[in-house]
């Protein structure tokens, strides 16, 4: 018996951590971003950012295809961290001396690590992604902020579902933090559509999807790419499951 060919050729595509080499209907939010971060590019320090906005309306990805462009063509470090896995400020910490591979910061101590990174940047500019910042506990998020955010020329970028989070916090660390707060509103099903289009494209094999399939999952999605993007994956495994070389 001869199989069908697969659907999904290349799944990585399909996954949360891809970042493509453009970002479709964020522009504003990406010019907001590189403004924000420009100062870094003359040695000087970011200003910090609040990315917020509903989940999958691409505010990670921003952030990530941002840290990675001035990385590669402006030579600035930076480290992105997951607060939902790294949820204290001993782990954040910790993910960011390992990240940098800094020795002689394996001691179980907060403020001697925070010693050690301090002076392993120096004055070099350097942004640190905090995804999900809204998920440590109160005093453990104002941990992280108050100690970070002054840190040499270190640029904060928090990344949060909600605004409401940073005006919850002492006010002391709200005007220390002082960051610019970047909207992200959901994705229109057009901005949807292309999206997917754009992924298709090098994920599924020709052929084996029609664009009224890819219209219908991103009216269903309300918005949320990453829903989109998961429902375009499966959509493809179902198929192959189901012996068909089309969705």
């Amino acid at each position: 018996m001869i199989s069908e060919p697969p659907v999904v050729t290349n799944p990585d595509i399909l996954g949360e951590t891809y970042v493509p080499a453009d970002i479709p209907a964020r522009e504003p939010q990406i010019q907001e971003l590189r403004l924000c971060l420009a100062p870094a590019l003359k040695k000087k320090k970011p200003m910090h950012a609040w990315l917020f906005g509903q989940p999958g309306t691409g505010k990670t990805l921003t952030a990530k295809f941002i840290l990675r462009k001035i990385e590669r063509e402006a030579y600035v470090s930076g480290v992105y961290v997951n607060c939902w896995e790294n949820n204290s400020y001993y782990s954040v910490l910790d993910k960011l001396v390992r990240e940098l591979r800094i020795l002689g910061a394996e001691k179980l101590n907060t403020s001697y690590k925070l010693e050690r990174l301090e002076l392993f940047l120096g004055n070099k500019p350097f942004v640190i992604v905090l995804d999900e910042i809204d998920q440590p506990e109160a005093k453990e998020r104002e941990d992280i902020l108050y100690n970070l955010c002054e840190l040499g020329n270190v640029g904060l970028v928090c990344v949060c579902n909600s605004r409401s989070v940073l005006y919850t916090m002492d006010e002391r660390i709200r005007s220390r933090l002082n960051a610019r707060q970047i909207e992200f509103n959901p994705y229109t099903e057009d901005d949807l559509l292309f999206i997917l289009k754009q992924r298709v494209e090098f994920a599924l094999r020709p052929g084996s999807w029609s664009e009224k399939i890819l219209s219908e999952i991103a009216r269903l999605a309300e918005g949320d790419a990453r829903v989109a993007i998961h429902t375009l994956k499966n959509a493809g495994y179902l198929a192959e499951n189901e012996g068909s070389s089309r969705m």
